[in-house]
């Protein structure tokens, strides 16, 4: 039913809860207003196909083969990776801790095939190296040291900029003209305090509270997530207009809500209870992969 939320929804991207906001009655269509929509669905399941089929031949071929060559076969390049841990990103993957897990089972050399949804696309690789975590010299990690603090002195800017334009706000100046000046943009939305999702923000727990808390004698703060900072301004609060059924219904949903969200967290308390977890934190060096 409309307004209802599913129970924890497993998908290859995590853990979700739908939420039903609309449902549109069964219709019928003529083919030629469809076509479109089936050749698009027609067109993924072949690409899938074709993906596992060359995943099988790839898997086939890599053991006898060098990477470069059955790359070649697929019109694909190898690249060479720089060395990367568990916790690192790698540019055009993501995150290595999948791929980390794999290359902990392999020994030098060896080949293997990282497998992924289709949407990601499967990583064939080929471990060169494993580094045991060693300190390194300063004179090799200069380099990044030198970012880190470039980041970091951004971040200090940034927040004592915030605090200015804050000031300002509160002493009559108008948000766009703060905007202007930082090159900066702003944005208005309505929310209610059972909105989980923000445009352009996302789940920022942060700047959900900020807001709701703000007064309309009080109407400017500072929103100071981990990775932004927001200036927001309350432009008017205002009481829904609902019969006691829909109260009833709304109260029941976030009661809900929140249960499955307990009960989501004692199941990841007793997984971590029962489960044995070694950490190691090893540094791999993949000097050629293709995907």
């Amino acid at each position: 039913a409309i307004g209802e939320v599913s129970d924890i929804v497993q998908s290859p991207f995590g853990l979700h809860l739908i939420r039903v906001d609309d449902r549109q009655d069964k219709v019928e269509k003529d083919l030629e207003e469809v076509r479109e929509e089936i050749t698009a669905v027609l067109t993924e399941k072949r690409a899938e196909k074709k993906l596992e089929e060359e995943l099988t031949r790839i898997e086939a071929e890599i053991p006898d083969k060098e990477l470069s060559e059955v790359a070649g076969e697929f019109s694909k390049s190898v690249l060479s990776s720089k060395t990367f841990s568990k916790n690192d990103v790698i540019p055009g993957l993501g995150s290595a801790f999948g791929l980390v897990t794999e290359l902990e089972q392999k020994q030098n050399e060896e080949k293997g095939v990282w497998k992924r949804n289709s949407l990601q696309g499967h990583v064939v690789y080929q471990l060169k190296e494993i580094r045991e975590p060693a300190i390194q010299e300063f004179s090799d990690v200069q380099e990044e040291v030198r970012e880190a603090l470039k980041m970091k002195r951004a971040e200090e800017l940034a927040r004592k900029k915030a605090s200015q334009a804050l000031s300002q706000a509160q002493g009559g100046t108008q948000l766009e003209e703060l905007a202007t000046e930082n090159g900066l943009q702003v944005q208005t939305f309505e929310f209610t305090a059972t909105t989980q999702y923000l445009p352009q923000l996302g789940k920022n727990e942060t700047f959900r509270k900020t807001a709701l808390s703000l007064k309309e004698s009080s109407p400017f703060a500072l929103s100071d997530d981990e990775n932004r900072i927001d200036l927001v301004q309350l432009q008017g609060k205002r009481m829904e207009e609902a019969d006691p059924k829909t109260l009833k219904q709304q109260i029941r949903l976030r009661l809900r809500q929140q249960l499955q969200q307990t009960v989501l967290s004692k199941e990841l308390e007793r997984l971590r209870d029962t489960a044995d977890v070694e950490i190691i934190n090893p540094v791999f060096q993949q000097l050629q992969q293709t995907s």
